[in-house]
């Protein structure tokens, strides 16, 4: 009895010690690390597994005659340091015997991502060896190599003070860059050009709203009948955070008329049916500003009995496509956006105007990307003085930007004004009026819907630690 017990006590023992050889390591990969997140790190494993991966050993009765590249790399932009990315290449081995079979386990030299560059070829030198018989083959692609500085802005980043955030991206401050020839031959990320000093680039036709407009480096805009071009850099958006002490979903409002050029609702004096309703060309539902903000499509009729048709040149390219990377997007909360006719009226009196009714107000939206109302666009908690009040140092002033005053934004007179920028609140009076705050910061201002050099502000809700 006592050996029968030995003998378990002994085949337990081993079993155990099996046990915390085989999987202690595979638990130990996953352990929390002291910073509380995990030290399993995906590229670095990958990177070491490619590095240990087993030489290829040659089938009996094949030796290895060459191998053949197909196909390009899917990866042409690469930031200063990148390494290369191999997704896109096909390599095939080709044998003696007159068979072949794809392969991995090849390596690739000659490529450099050092400097800056703006659409170099680069040829590749593609190895592969099967036991001692190593073949070659050689590859190109023409390659950019951005600035590590110009990844784009995909996590919202507080700045001194925590009141504003960076966030996002866009075209905003003309170029320093001289001549085209500091710039890519062909865009090269996001409709944007890569320009030499690494940075990206959107390259617009100049249309100023009036004559003596200048950008910020004190050169002239011109107006769209020169058919001049310029060149504008891509920089982060800076943000007020307009609720700093309500909890972590936070509305960001940008510092700047980042754009012009769209107006509220392309045509004035028509209506249109939707879903058997009357709508008016101030309705925000159903505007083409609300349209290009999110990257919708929207209905459009020119004149009373015309035919109506559906505009899809915003569909899926807004300025939530244009300014937020794919993981941005996906930080940026739908917000229920309240379009009552309270909503239209000052914040400190929702009956002010007409009583408090407004029979162009619409339903509520459900938005990424918004206007601000008239309501929170004079609250107090935001940060606004009343609906009336206007003069230096105005909370509600935004001045344009280079590329607003390129895509005929109105830029107030003196240095210390903005531009005027539109609400998405309907005036209660007009069908073809909507609300606006003014270059000198009043919210009691209104423009035509139809025109196009009312200024964009956007606002967006986040999550995000106080």
């Amino acid at each position: 009895m006592k050996k029968s017990r030995i003998v378990v006590a002994v085949v337990l023992a081993l079993l155990i010690i099996f046990l915390l050889c085989f999987l202690l390591p595979r638990f130990g990969k996953n352990m929390p690390s002291d910073n509380g997140g995990f030290s399993e790190n995906p590229e670095l494993e990958l990177e070491q597994e490619l590095k240990t991966e087993p030489k290829p050993k040659p089938e009996p009765g094949k030796t290895l005659a060459g191998i053949e590249v197909s196909g390009a790399p899917s990866k042409t932009l690469y930031y200063v340091g990148e390494n290369f990315d191999r997704a896109g290449l096909t390599v095939t081995a080709s044998y003696g015997d007159g068979s072949s079979k794809v392969v991995k386990g090849w390596t690739a030299s000659g490529f450099s991502s050092d400097k800056i560059g703006l659409g170099d070829e680069q040829v590749l030198t593609i190895s592969y060896t099967e036991g001692s018989v190593t073949k070659t083959a050689q590859t190109s692609g023409f390659f950019y190599v951005a600035a590590s500085g110009a990844r784009p802005t995909s996590k919202p980043t507080a700045l001194a003070g925590g009141l504003y955030y960076k966030f996002g991206d866009f075209p905003q401050a003309i170029s320093a860059l001289p001549g085209t020839d500091s710039y890519s031959k062909k865009t090269v990320y996001n409709g944007y050009y890569l320009g030499s000093d690494g940075y990206f680039y959107e390259k617009c036709a100049e249309s100023a709203y009036e004559n003596g407009y200048t950008y910020s480096d004190g050169s002239l805009v011109a107006r769209a009948s020169s058919k001049r071009e310029r060149y504008f850099k891509v920089e982060p958006i800076k943000w007020r955070v307009l609720n700093p002490s309500e909890g972590k979903r936070k509305i960001f409002l940008a510092e700047s008329m980042l754009m012009a050029g769209v107006s509220f609702y392309d045509y004035y004096n028509v209506s249109r049916k939707i879903d058997g309703k009357t709508i008016y060309p101030n309705n925000y539902k159903h505007s083409k500003i609300r349209a290009y903000l999110n990257g919708l499509s929207y209905v459009v009729r020119e004149k009373e009995g015309a035919e109506q048709t559906v505009n899809k040149s915003c569909f899926n390219k807004g300025f939530l496509q244009k300014a937020f990377t794919a993981s941005a997007q996906k930080l940026i909360l739908v917000t229920e956006i309240d379009n009552s006719a309270a909503s239209a009226n000052p914040f400190s009196n929702a009956s002010l105007w007409d009583g408090g009714k407004n029979i162009f107000a619409c339903e509520n939206t459900k938005d990424k990307i918004f206007l601000l109302s008239e309501k929170e666009a004079t609250a107090s908690a935001f940060g606004f003085t009343e609906y009336d009040d206007y003069g230096r140092g105005n909370s509600r002033i935004r001045k344009a930007t280079d590329y607003a005053k390129a895509n005929f934004a109105y830029q107030g007179p003196g240095s210390a004004f903005g531009g005027w920028w539109w609400l998405r609140s309907p005036y209660y009076y007009r069908t073809d009026f909507a609300l606006d705050c003014d270059y000198a910061g009043s919210a009691y201002d209104f423009g035509m819907v139809s025109t196009r050099r009312g200024g964009i502000v956007p606002a967006l809700s986040i999550s995000v630690e106080n």
